[in-house]
C-alpha cells in the first residue's frame, strides 16, 4: 500500500511586505483572527498561512488554563481536611 506523501513546506511565501501589513493589522485589532485579515486586506494567501504569519509573530496569546476545575479540587480538598479535623 503506497501512502501520498505530505508536503513538508509551503509553494507560496509570503513576502516581507506582506508579512509586516498581516502583523500591523494584527496589532491594530488583536481581536481580529487569520480569517477577518484575510478578508479585509483581500489577501490570497490561506488563513492558515497568515495564522502562522502572527503566530511567528508572537501575537498570539495562549489558551486560558480552565481555573474551576481547580478550584472545585481545592474545594473538596479543603472539605477533607476540615472533616478529618472535626472527628
Amino acid at each position: 500500500m503506497i501512502f501520498p506523501v505530505k508536503k513538508t513546506h509551503c509553494l507560496i511565501k509570503i513576502d516581507k511586505e506582506t508579512e509586516l501589513q498581516i502583523i500591523k493589522c494584527r496589532k491594530a485589532h488583536p481581536g481580529w483572527g487569520a480569517r477577518r485579515i484575510k478578508e479585509v486586506l483581500e489577501l490570497n494567501f490561506s488563513h492558515v498561512s497568515i495564522h502562522r504569519v502572527i503566530k511567528d509573530a508572537g501575537l498570539i496569546l495562549p489558551k486560558r488554563k480552565n481555573i474551576r476545575n481547580a478550584k472545585i479540587c481545592r474545594k473538596s480538598e479543603n472539605k477533607r481536611k476540615y472533616l478529618a479535623g472535626s472527628k
